[in-house]
């Protein structure tokens, strides 16, 4: 499985402070199966729920939601539907200043196989479908889509706290 750890790196790339104390960010997958057609092919799909939990939060969440949306704009974008829940979450209150926050993503991921002459197998991750509303991300074009870097309210800005190199 790979949107694991494309999930982490978006928000620790959106929240630094998740990469100085990597204890603060568990991911574990539940839920998950394998499906395979019934055909020549071993090519399968992994479908499971992810959960994030961001232990002893203490910074504004909004940004953690939308680092989320913008990934799964690119990761998963059939979560992403009116009248869908694209991410559930929990909160435990932990004190007046810091909260547990746990995530759960319905994720899915395409592999393709295919057996070698050898004996052996030829494995790969198949790209999504295309994202929803692609002009905006950048998306056919020849410069790839940039990460999310910073978030801005009432022009404060709220991750990260400090100016960007």
């Amino acid at each position: 499985m790979k949107k694991p750890d494309l999930l982490r790196a978006a928000l620790v790339a959106i929240d630094p402070e998740l990469a100085r104390d990597p204890h603060a960010l568990i991911m574990w997958v539940d839920q998950g199966s394998i499906a395979s057609p019934m055909t020549p092919s071993f090519s399968f799909a992994y479908s499971y729920q992810l959960n994030v939990l961001l232990i002893g939060y203490g910074r504004k969440q909004a940004p953690l939601a939308i680092a989320m949306l913008d990934w799964l704009r690119v990761q998963q974008p059939d979560l992403l539907q009116p009248n869908k829940a694209a991410i559930a979450f929990e909160v435990d209150f932990m004190d007046n200043a810091s909260v547990d926050l746990q995530f759960k993503l319905q994720l899915t991921e395409q592999v393709r196989t295919v057996k070698r002459p050898d004996g052996g197998f030829d494995m790969e991750f198949l790209a999504e479908p295309d994202p929803l509303l692609t002009d905006d991300l950048g998306i056919g074009g020849s410069d790839p889509v940039p990460p999310l870097a910073s978030i801005w309210f009432n022009g404060e800005r709220l991750i990260p706290d400090a100016p960007l190199p």
